[in-house]
């Protein structure tokens, strides 16, 4: 598993970029499923949220559901 942040803020921000900006793949037998956020809150608050959007993507791949 790999994990970063896009634009997590306070600062980087783009037209193309706003903060918040996350996007967030799992890869599974060569099959990528990709995820696009658009997140509110503070850095810390962005960066929990992917984190815990990246692990529940993985959960849902694990049990099936996905």
């Amino acid at each position: 598993m790999k994990y970063g942040t896009d634009i997590a803020g306070p600062t980087g921000a783009t037209n193309e970029k706003p903060v918040g900006l996350v996007c967030i793949a799992v890869v599974v037998d060569d099959i990528v499923e990709v995820k696009e956020c658009q997140l509110r809150g503070s850095r810390i608050d962005i960066k929990n949220i992917s984190a815990n959007t990246a692990l529940n993507m993985v959960r849902l791949k694990l049990i099936g559901k996905c």
